[in-house]
């Protein structure tokens, strides 16, 4: 399993679907079609699991772009807390943190009875995937 300060948003979101069971695109297929009065028509590669065309991959994920959207991430912030974390998510003006020198955003998880953990990043949405996904690696323990 590599560290999470090593993985770039790609590897995190990967790893996110995976461990929740969500498929991200698949190698796209050929396929052509009309509507069902036969007035229109259409051709190309798609996804086989979610129909995004191959050209909209990069901006369409199957699965959330948790690391960018920081409503998709928000969500596994309410996953963490219906767990019983406690949740904090600071932010702090670039290169004012006196306890971390790269990292602009830090999300904090509390919990009485599992311990806590700690990770930062650039960008709120990444932290907060770097503490999911550390929380979700603790639970694999």
């Amino acid at each position: 399993m590599k560290p999470l300060d090593e993985m770039n948003p790609e590897e995190i979101r990967l790893e996110i679907a995976e461990r929740k069971g969500i498929q991200p695109h698949l190698e796209p297929r050929y396929s052509e079609g009309y509507t069902d009065d036969g007035t229109d028509g259409w051709d190309g590669w798609f996804c086989p699991h979610c129909n995004t065309p191959e050209s909209l991959y990069s901006t369409t994920p199957c699965c959330p772009n948790w690391p960018e959207d920081i409503a998709a991430a928000w969500e596994l912030v309410d996953e963490i807390n219906d767990s019983g974390f406690l949740v904090i998510v600071k932010s702090w003006q670039v290169g004012h943190s006196k306890y971390v020198a790269d990292a602009d955003c830090g999300v904090h998880l509390l919990n009485a009875s599992d311990g806590n953990c700690w990770e930062t990043a650039t960008t709120a949405p990444i932290a907060i995937c770097k503490a999911w996904l550390s929380w979700n690696r603790s639970e694999d323990k």
